[in-house]
């Protein structure tokens, strides 16, 4: 059986994780693309997708069956906290696979600035939910 301890801290790896790439992409990764030239555009928009899936996907993943797995230790004790950071995980999982993923997709054809531009935008709400979510963890736990 799995402890609890090693669940929690495995869960902590993947929120700081998450938290520090998303604070990168938001201030510094996303706002550099709008300095990439037009003719360097695709292949930057398909290393982008290649690398961020290796960096972001196992984790996403890895937080998400990790919360769900402590849901079962915690529920009874801390029912408010994690109903929190359950609604916290679904708008971050909504939000990437509903905005983030369908304007990364539009960008692979071609450097557009107003879908840099909502994409910088749209993903003030991950950046806000994750750096929430860890400072819920940090705090409570």
């Amino acid at each position: 059986m799995v402890s609890y301890n090693f669940l929690f801290d495995i869960h902590m790896f993947c929120s700081i994780w998450m938290t520090a790439v998303i604070l990168i992409v938001q201030f510094i990764h996303y706002p550099q693309f709008l300095v990439v030239e037009s003719s360097a555009w695709v292949k930057t928009a398909i290393h982008h997708q290649k690398v961020m899936g290796v960096l972001v996907g196992p984790i996403m993943i890895v937080e998400l069956f990790s919360w769900l797995i402590l849901f079962n230790y915690l529920y009874e004790t801390y029912l408010n906290l994690w109903v929190g950071v359950a609604l916290i995980m679904i708008c971050l999982w909504v939000s990437t696979f509903f905005i983030q993923v369908p304007y990364h997709k539009q960008l692979l054809n071609n450097k557009s600035e107003w879908v840099i531009n909502k994409l910088i935008k749209t993903n003030l709400i991950r950046t806000a939910l994750w750096s929430l979510k860890l400072l819920i963890l940090i705090i409570f736990f």
